[in-house]
């Protein structure tokens, strides 16, 4: 390894340090990736009232099945049925399943896992500005793990999540 990479690495450990006490004051993402856990908490909800509007294209309604499902809350636990539904609602741009979709085909969750789509689906939501993404994308061009490595990419989305 040289002393650059070395040197680099030092920077971008101390960096994530530092980025992840800067999380903590990040209430906006954790407040809207909550805010759909909550429905899925709830198990008084009308699940069939909720699979009606996700059929009829609503994606919060899409996003909520696919946390229902992914955490069997008011339904039998299916990660395939979870990344159909996070699908849908990521491709109308809903940024909160765009992160999910990301985290499923990194962990292999209801879908071949896939590192090259996971960074996809994180950098559409990173675009839109969920920190979380940011910061799980920036640790992925730090390892090149589904993009080609690129530490300049990875300090960028770095700074840019904090």
């Amino acid at each position: 390894m040289t002393l650059f990479k070395i040197s680099l690495s030092v920077v971008l450990t101390s960096l994530s340090i530092s980025l992840i006490s800067c999380q903590k004051d990040s209430n906006v993402d954790k407040q809207s990736v909550y805010q759909a856990q909550l429905v899925a908490e709830d198990e008084s909800h009308d699940v069939e009232s909720l699979k009606e509007l996700a059929e009829i294209g609503d994606a919060f309604a899409q996003h909520n099945l696919g946390v229902m499902y992914e955490q069997g809350k008011g339904v039998e636990q299916d990660y395939t049925k979870a990344v159909k539904w996070f699908k849908k609602a990521a491709e109308q741009g809903f940024v909160e399943s765009q992160h999910n979709l990301g985290v499923m085909y990194e962990q292999g969750k209801g879908v071949e896992q896939n590192y090259n789509e996971s960074a996809k689906w994180r950098l559409k939501a990173a675009e839109q500005g969920f920190a979380l993404s940011q910061y799980n994308l920036a640790l992925m061009y730090d390892a090149g793990k589904g993009v080609e490595q690129d530490y300049t990419k990875a300090v960028k989305w770095f700074k840019k999540s904090c």
